[in-house]
């Protein structure tokens, strides 16, 4: 899927009313349905097969400018229930900031936000904040650990 198609499933997606109103900054808002780490979740999109066919599919979504550990590295299990604990089941804001939009393993690579108390609040900014992960560029190869 070329950034286009991922557009227009967007697009279609919220007209089918899958994911949230629009808001001022965000690409779209849609529920988190699992965590696979601490910076990899998943979510339901629509795939659009024709004008008048689309299905819901799930997609994998990756956290922009954050590299938390591996399965079987020392904080991986820390950092993924934070991370479950945080957006699991709940509905985020996903905006797309970076000139990739999905990375090589098709995932989309995105910023997310959720609401505070009326504040909207970067979960990737508060990975980095608490030290937790390695910040990392996707326009460049991955960082040997």
């Amino acid at each position: 899927m070329n950034n286009t198609e991922a557009v227009v499933v967007f697009l279609v997606a919220i007209l089918a009313g899958l994911f949230g109103p629009l808001k001022a900054g965000a690409d779209c808002d849609l529920r988190v349905q699992r965590v696979v780490d601490g910076d990899t979740f998943e979510a339901r999109t629509v795939a659009v097969v024709s004008s008048s066919k689309h299905f819901q599919e799930i997609s994998g979504f990756r956290l922009l400018g954050v590299d938390t550990p591996e399965r079987g590295e020392e904080d991986f299990e820390t950092e993924k229930v934070w991370l479950r604990d945080r957006i699991e089941g709940r509905d985020v804001e996903v905006r797309f900031s970076g000139q990739r939009k999905r990375d090589n393993f098709g995932r989309f690579l995105v910023d997310i936000y959720v609401c505070e108390n009326g504040r909207t609040v970067s979960v990737n900014r508060e990975i980095r904040g608490r030290g937790w992960g390695k910040v990392w560029h996707h326009s460049k190869p991955k960082p040997s650990k």
